[in-house]
């Protein structure tokens, strides 16, 4: 609920800077956070939203549903494509964790998609400002191959790649990204500048920079965690669910949607990355010991109502 009620200011607070400052779309101009920033922390914790419009109900349900509507709208608003592709797998995995949870939550899903409808609406029917700038900003996705910014991003891939290659074992270095260089081929997009101006860029990429920079030695444990988090964490979040405890769900779909945002954004090193790569080993542990209780008699002590259909 807290983390729920925080992501909830965050989206009024984008919301805030749209209506002071009028930076709708992407490049836009953000104040308190950057646009990357606020798409991170969208694609992360929006799923929390999620579990608390299915755990509770009446009310309180489509006050939550609200909160979901204003970061659905804020989110397509604040133009960040990475946010909506990690937005979207975050639902995907927590709808269909739920749907294995309790097949017969169909009616709860019907309001979730009820409530989709009318996001789509409200986009629709918005001032022609926020529909062109939304509308924009997707079509962009059809012409990746004249757009800078995704250009850029594949152009640090190809760096990541070679600079593993220089040094598969060991990498070249923590924090060594910015510092090193490697003959790059620059695609036509990006012959406005020479190699030099794109050696000192972000990664754009969690994963590749962690592989360059760390090699096997620091990459192959990384992968194990991320394996055992993904997998252990999925049969968590639906034990934790069938025990009437949504927030297994939350958290993993959140997990999920955060894991597809990195691969566009270099945060690795923040540290609510971390706090969800502990929230997820929290769920786990959670559902093992209610697994261990309910073996040895006693009762599972449900915290939260059991969703029903």
């Amino acid at each position: 609920t807290v983390m729920g009620l925080a992501l909830t200011g965050v989206a009024l607070l984008r919301w805030f800077e749209v209506a002071t400052l009028s930076n709708i779309g992407a490049w836009t101009g953000t104040k308190f956070f950057s646009q990357n920033t606020y798409g991170w922390l969208f694609s992360t914790f929006s799923p929390f939203l999620l579990g608390l419009f299915f755990q509770v109900r009446g009310v309180r349900r489509w006050g939550w549903g609200l909160a979901l509507l204003a970061l659905w709208s804020v989110a397509a608003v604040n133009g960040s494509r990475g946010s909506w592709v990690g937005m979207l797998a975050g639902l995907m995995a927590f709808l269909l964790l739920l749907g294995v949870a309790y097949p017969r939550m169909l009616g709860r899903s019907l309001s979730l998609f009820l409530l989709i409808g009318v996001f789509l609406a409200l986009l629709l029917a918005a001032p022609e400002q926020v529909v062109g700038a939304v509308s924009q900003r997707f079509a962009t996705l059809q012409r990746l191959d004249e757009d800078k910014s995704y250009a850029i991003r594949q152009l640090m891939i190809q760096k990541g790649l070679r600079l593993f290659a220089q040094s598969p074992l060991i990498g070249v270095g923590v924090y060594r990204w910015t510092k090193e260089s490697v003959p790059l081929d620059l695609p036509r997009v990006l012959s406005y500048a020479p190699q030099s101006h794109f050696d000192v860029k972000s990664s754009h990429n969690s994963y590749l920079a962690f592989l360059a920079e760390n090699g096997l030695a620091g990459s192959v444990p990384f992968a194990l965690l991320l394996g055992i988090l993904a997998v252990r964490g999925a049969w968590a979040g639906v034990q934790l669910a069938r025990r009437g405890r949504l927030w297994g769900l939350a958290v993993y779909a959140g997990f999920i949607g955060m894991s597809v945002h990195l691969w566009a954004l270099a945060g690795l090193t923040n540290t609510g990355t971390w706090m969800m790569y502990g929230l997820v080993g929290a769920a786990i542990v959670t559902a093992e010991n209610l697994l261990i209780r309910e073996k040895k008699g006693h009762a599972p002590g449900v915290l939260l109502s059991r969703p029903r259909a």
